[in-house]
């Protein structure tokens, strides 16, 4: 029996779906109807991470050793598709074929791609979004260009799959930023394909941070809170641990489960005080001290605690006083929610003085992570009874500012 009459065999006995079994590698949908269909080989450590979620024992990586033979090749995962975002054109970055070992890339041309990607990277906490989106998507066509383009050293494709990987999983965060879950999540699915590949647990655990991050977006906080536990297994000893840690919390007080969102954060402390090793550039993917506050914050406000969350707005605020790097998406959340706090303690005045700096950020910087939480604090004024003149322009401010972003609107594979 073949890989793909064995998986679905195996899919049937076990009564999993597609949907699911994507879910679980994870990859997508798409993907795994091309395996079942026998229009795709996996690769070798698919086919393992397939076997073991389906417990079959190695039957199904024994199938595709058949096909490849020994331990097989670097192989085509995703099939090319139309473009993921209609705005910037096709990225068509995941199929992928096999290589030889003869090089025709040399390490200058790595550096630059890999240069390249951490500036972007580290240039999203201050820039513009839209630009620099632009900038990645161009980036990731032609590492991709340049992996079909002709025999590499395996070395090569590695690196090369690493640089992919972290435009992929930087893109996914773009995308979630946007509010473009589908997206996020089709950009994720390929950053973990190609972590997966390289055997990179550093980049694995960076897309399944995006995977968490999309999954937030749609409202699956169990499987967001998932995939940070699983991301936080192979985190390097950095602050990206914290990060993960802190996105479990934020999809357990999601989902309303303050306690086990209290343990998530103990865990993000834990790692903090566990980190041996610096962050790497990109600070999309830190989580200096400001940032794990800003989680706390929502936390300690879904348990109802003002005054835990204006203490760890404090805790923010000397951080920044300390040195943090201003990100403006988290800078802005921050406020948002010193301001929720204060409104939900009747403190009107000092709601609107939160948010006045947030309301006057340029409409480049508005993005769904920031627009999206605005209303929370309105609500909260209301609860308190006021709804009158100030409470009234203040609501006006945020509906301004809401409807001025910068806009963007993603198409995932199929939907052009």
């Amino acid at each position: 029996m073949g890989f793909p009459e064995r998986l679905r065999a195996l899919l049937a006995e076990h009564g999993v779906s597609q949907r699911a079994l994507a879910r679980k590698v994870p990859c997508s949908t798409a993907q795994v109807s091309l395996l079942v269909n026998g229009k795709r080989q996996p690769s070798p450590r698919m086919a393992k991470r397939i076997d073991d979620i389906l417990g079959a024992g190695g039957e199904l990586t024994a199938c595709l050793q058949d096909v490849l033979g020994g331990d097989g090749v670097l192989a085509a995962l995703v099939p090319a598709g139309p473009g993921m975002l209609g705005a910037f054109g096709p990225v068509d970055a995941t199929d992928l074929g096999a290589w030889a070992e003869r090089a025709s890339t040399g390490d200058g041309t790595i550096g630059y791609l890999a240069a390249a990607s951490r500036r972007l990277t580290d240039d999203y906490s201050t820039g513009s979004p839209l630009p620099i989106l632009a900038e990645a998507m161009s980036l990731q066509r032609r590492v991709a260009q340049i992996l079909r383009s002709g025999h590499h050293r395996l070395g090569h494709v590695r690196d090369l799959y690493v640089i992919s990987a972290e435009l992929l999983a930087f893109m996914s965060s773009i995308a979630s930023d946007f509010g473009q879950s589908a997206a996020a999540e089709a950009y994720g699915h390929a950053a973990w394909t190609m972590a997966d590949e390289a055997a990179a647990d550093g980049v694995r655990a960076l897309a399944l941070s995006s995977l968490a991050k999309a999954a937030q977006w749609e409202r699956r906080y169990q499987e967001a809170a998932d995939y940070a536990r699983r991301g936080l297994r192979h985190s390097p000893a950095t602050s990206m641990a914290v990060l993960l840690a802190c996105q479990e919390a934020h999809a357990w007080q999601a989902a309303g489960n303050v306690s086990r969102a209290w343990e998530a954060l103990r865990r993000a402390q834990v790692a903090r005080d566990g980190i041996t090793e610096p962050d790497e550039a990109g600070a999309y993917r830190a989580c200096p001290r400001a940032r794990q506050a800003n989680y706390a914050i929502v936390v300690h406000l879904r348990a109802g605690d003002v005054a835990g969350a204006l203490g760890q707005v404090a805790a923010a605020d000397a951080a920044y006083a300390d040195g943090d790097q201003r990100a403006y998406g988290t800078w802005a959340q921050v406020r948002i929610g010193a301001a929720i706090a204060r409104a939900r303690s009747g403190d009107a005045g000092g709601a609107a003085h939160e948010l006045t700096p947030v309301l006057r950020m340029p409409a480049g910087q508005r993005v769904a992570t920031i627009t999206s939480r605005l209303p929370a604090v309105t609500a909260a004024l209301a609860a308190q009874g006021h709804t009158g003149h100030d409470a009234a322009v203040l609501a006006e401010r945020i509906a301004s500012f809401r409807s001025a972003g910068p806009g963007l609107t993603m198409s995932t594979p199929g939907q052009e």
